[in-house]
């Protein structure tokens, strides 16, 4: 008899459950719909802080390792509905990939070495220079991970790099906007790209920095995400080794002379 008059008591339980389920997140569209921000056409304000609070949930375990959480926080729908109202694209993105795709170039950041070689650069200036810097800042990822190889490994790997970059500057795209430039490759530019890409991390790992100075280091990833999106891509695209992330931030990857490691005796270790 007890459990004849529970049924139905269980059965309204079950049905408030699975609504409160379905209506847990609604900031979660599925996936074959682009990143809204928006319930019922009604705007959502998404803040940083009110972002930060429901992604810190997310970790159980307060010292998820650095780059798996950054990893975890791009996939989140809470994350990329923040992203489309903070840093709107032209498209549409379904995932953080897309956003990155459709996230302009950094104008700004890139004129000091562009206006060495144009006075006035064109959009079209900006979209080529930042293909270039993105394909030598994955080589430079590249050829930290390989830096504690053994010497005779290390060399292989840094032909495998040089060959990359390489690469970049023989696609048809590149080549004719070298020439419309006159730029000569070989010596003046190549040098120059490697030291102003240089400058560009080392700006990074400060905002790196700062960030988990102000916050802490596990509180800092969650904020790093949130502030640096396009510096979180090039994180979560780029770095595998934890070991490597770190002495990268630390600064310390930038004192190697990487172009003259032939002649000295060192093992990157």
């Amino acid at each position: 008899m007890f459990i004849r008059k529970l049924i139905p008591i269980l059965a309204v339980i079950c049905i408030f459950a699975m609504n409160a389920c379905q209506q847990e997140d609604p900031l979660q569209p599925e996936d074959s719909t682009p990143v809204n921000t928006s319930i019922d056409d009604t705007p959502v304000i998404l803040t940083p802080e009110a972002t930060f609070a429901a992604l810190r949930t997310t970790f159980a375990l307060p010292r998820t390792e650095y780059l798996l959480k950054l990893k975890t926080i791009t996939e989140k729908k809470r994350y990329l509905a923040f992203l489309a109202q903070e840093y709107p694209t032209k498209e549409p993105f379904h995932n953080f990939d897309e956003f990155i795709q459709a996230t302009e170039p950094p104008r700004e950041r890139y004129l000091p070495f562009l206006k060495t070689i144009t006075e006035n650069p064109t959009d079209n200036d900006v979209d080529i220079f930042h293909y270039i810097v993105e394909e030598f800042r994955k080589t430079n990822a590249l050829l930290y991970h390989f830096r504690s190889n053994p010497l005779d490994e290390f060399e292989k790997k840094f032909s495998e790099i040089l060959s990359k970059e390489t690469a970049v500057f023989e696609t048809r795209e590149v080549q004719q906007w070298l020439e419309a430039h006159n730029v000569d490759v070989i010596v003046d530019f190549y040098l120059s790209l490697k030291a102003f890409i240089v400058e560009l991390e080392k700006e990074d790992t400060a905002r790196i920095q700062q960030l988990f100075n102000e916050h802490g280091e596990d509180d800092g990833t969650i904020w790093l995400a949130i502030l640096q999106p396009t510096l979180t891509a090039h994180i979560v695209n780029n770095f595998t080794d934890i070991h490597v992330f770190k002495d990268w931030v630390n600064g310390e990857l930038f004192t190697i002379d990487w172009l003259k490691w032939q002649s000295s005796p060192r093992t990157f270790q």
